[in-house]
């Protein structure tokens, strides 16, 4: 999402950007007028894997 959004020289807006750039694997769903994200994010090898939600009135790219 996050890649090919900036080569096409777009800006992410956040927090997709964030999660995009840090997140293995992303799900998110639309509830209501928000949008819930659940992420297994790893960012550096010597960091543990967390799990991220998050809650947003932004939409997904």
């Amino acid at each position: 999402m996050h890649a090919r959004a900036l080569e096409q020289g777009a800006v992410v807006a956040e927090p997709w950007g964030w999660l995009s750039a840090c997140a293995q694997e992303l799900h998110a769903w639309c509830v209501g007028e928000r949008w819930v994200a659940l992420a297994v994010a790893h960012q550096g090898d010597d960091q543990p894997y967390q799990l991220v939600v998050v809650v947003t009135d932004v939409a997904p790219p």
